[in-house]
């Protein structure tokens, strides 16, 4: 099925309900969809207050992954050094940590 051939049904359709009828084509730019500049503002203003909160949430969680990874490897070599035995290294929330991080301080950097 072609195109037009979509185009011409939900048409008839549109029309069959009681609907004005579509645009014969549809427009190509923002602009002329009907986006002024002040709406083409506050929608990147919002994209960028939304990369902001997700690059502080990344933050805060990669520093409690680096928190509870580097307290596991502490506290698992305190026990270990003074009793013997092995010791668990939490490489895993560390490195998650140290990536969410960055990806945060890139995400603040570029909002």
């Amino acid at each position: 099925m072609a195109f037009e051939d979509v185009a011409r049904r939900m048409q008839e359709r549109h029309q069959g309900e009681g609907l004005p009828p579509l645009p014969a084509t549809f427009p190509s730019t923002p602009h002329d969809r009907g986006f002024h500049e002040p709406m083409m503002e506050h929608l990147a203003d919002v994209q960028r207050r939304e990369a902001r909160s997700r690059g502080t949430t990344d933050i805060v969680f990669g520093i409690i992954l680096l928190i509870v990874g580097i307290g596991i490897t502490a506290a698992t070599y305190g026990g270990a050094s003074r009793q013997g035995g092995t010791y668990i290294v939490a490489y895993g929330p560390i490195v998650v940590g140290v990536i969410k991080l960055v990806r945060g301080l890139v995400r603040l950097g570029s909002a």
